[in-house]
């Protein structure tokens, strides 16, 4: 029997600077970790894997700010609608 591993969900990127791609795991959240509207926002789901604010090349160690993830969720709290 072959042996098992656990998948965990990652995220893709491709550095501007050398042109490496690069893999970071995603962020697990469970309902604990979110506030109740942006569970109502969310739905049914127990947890959500979510983008990283932040990410570096792990060859020229340049940094980048990720364009997608909580931000979407966190600017609906003060939303009227």
């Amino acid at each position: 029997m072959a042996n098992t591993v656990e998948l965990h969900a990652a995220w893709r990127w491709d550095c501007d600077e050398c042109g490496l791609e690069n893999f970071v795991r995603g962020i697990h959240l469970e309902d604990e970790h979110l506030t109740q509207r942006q569970q109502n926002i969310l739905g049914e789901a127990e947890w959500w894997v979510v983008y990283p604010a932040e990410v570096e090349c792990k060859n020229c160690k340049s940094g980048y700010v990720v364009t997608q993830g909580l931000k979407d969720i966190t600017d609906t709290e003060n939303d009227d609608g």
